[in-house]
């Protein structure tokens, strides 16, 4: 017998059915044998309905089968495919490269984080947005108490802080380009230059660093001159006057698209492009130019430097939206910055980071160029 006629069987229905108990026999002898015998009726004719049933049951699977596939494909079984389902439509997977495939495609392609595909949408957004966000290049007539020359020993500094915690280099950019910004807007005493300064990198490495310094270690760097109170109560002030406007295009925002177009980004040209241009941070004179051209200079200077046959080819024009012509006069100044800079003495934070090994020597190799 099988399980389901097993389980309608006469001792299992007597298991499932409430106990039937008999009635006391009447004394006298009134009482009939159909009485007696009216339980085991009943669950004779409980049986015959409950089979009747079932081979309804059967019959009616049977016709459902033969007319719509499998049982699976009627109940929507995850299992059945999708040719017994009519209407689904069936979904190709995208073919994977094979190693060897993988290999031959260019580096900037193989980085997840490089965001390949939106490069040329990335790019185009970031000339739009560098007219907006640009600082004043005169802000600094406006400032009663700074010049120049106090700017140039403050980037000098944050240059150093950057390079003892191991940020991004775009967080060094971000960081000037917000203290110029401000010091577009609003003027500052000399006593809370420095304040400004550490208030800049911090709201900068908060946007581009994965573990960014704390406030604690900015009043550290500080010998506690600012309290962290201080140092937050100001940023807080630099923020509302930026309308919170914090990641905007920055000369080191190009580089890397530029230097693509350049080389692939490899070599000499990366460092001596960044040497040039964090020398370029130090002058305000850099502010009047835009962050894209002043960082094509850059790269057509470190290719003039390293004896390209064409310092600035067709490729780069197009890339950059600036011709070498167009570059001349940005060119001009950040030639003479650097003469500046390696004539003087007291700034030298740079000089001994770009004598490394691992900066391939690029302040060395400049200075037999502007000598």
């Amino acid at each position: 017998m099988s399980s389901v006629g097993a389980l309608f069987s006469v001792p299992a229905l007597r298991q499932c059915q409430p106990e039937v108990r008999e009635p006391a026999r009447r004394q006298d002898s009134g009482a009939s044998e159909a009485e007696i015998a009216r339980p085991a009726s009943s669950l004779a004719a409980m049986q015959r309905a409950c089979a009747s049933q079932l081979t309804s049951a059967s019959q009616f699977a049977r016709r459902r089968s033969s007319s719509k596939g499998s049982v699976g494909a009627l109940l929507g079984d995850s299992r059945a495919s999708s040719k017994e389902v009519p209407g689904r439509a069936t979904r190709q997977r995208p073919q994977q490269p094979s190693q060897a495939e993988w290999l031959k495609l260019p580096a900037e392609m193989r980085d997840p984080q490089r965001c390949q595909e939106y490069a040329e949408d990335l790019l185009a957004r970031l000339f739009q947005d560098e007219v907006a966000f640009r600082p004043r290049a005169d802000y600094m007539d406006r400032q009663a108490e700074l010049n120049g020359k106090m700017r140039s020993i403050l980037v000098d500094w944050l240059i150093e802080v950057h390079t003892k915690y191991n940020m991004q280099y775009e967080t060094l950019h971000l960081a000037i380009n917000i203290m110029d910004r401000y010091l577009s807007l609003r003027t500052i005493q000399r006593k809370r230059l420095q304040l400004l300064g550490v208030v800049a990198m911090c709201i900068a490495a908060k946007f581009e660093e994965i573990d960014p310094p704390r406030t604690g270690e900015f009043a550290y760097i500080t010998d506690y001159t600012y309290s962290k109170k201080e140092i937050v109560d100001f940023e807080a002030r630099v923020l509302a006057v930026l309308n919170f406007d914090v990641v905007v295009p920055t000369p080191a925002h190009f580089l890397e698209a530029f230097l693509e177009a350049n080389d692939g980004g490899s070599g000499v040209n990366r460092p001596l492009a960044r040497y040039i241009l964090e020398v370029a941070l130090l002058d305000c004179k850099s502010l009047a130019f835009a962050p894209s051209m002043v960082t094509a200079s850059a790269v057509a200077l470190s290719n003039e430097f390293l004896g390209h046959r064409v310092a600035w080819p067709a490729e780069m024009t197009q890339r950059s939206r600036h011709s070498e012509k167009d570059l001349s006069p940005c060119m001009g100044a950040l030639r003479q910055q650097l003469r500046e800079h390696h004539a003087q003495t007291k700034l030298q934070v740079l000089q001994r980071k770009y004598k490394t090994d691992a900066n391939h020597k690029a302040a060395e190799l400049v200075a037999r160029f502007v000598a």
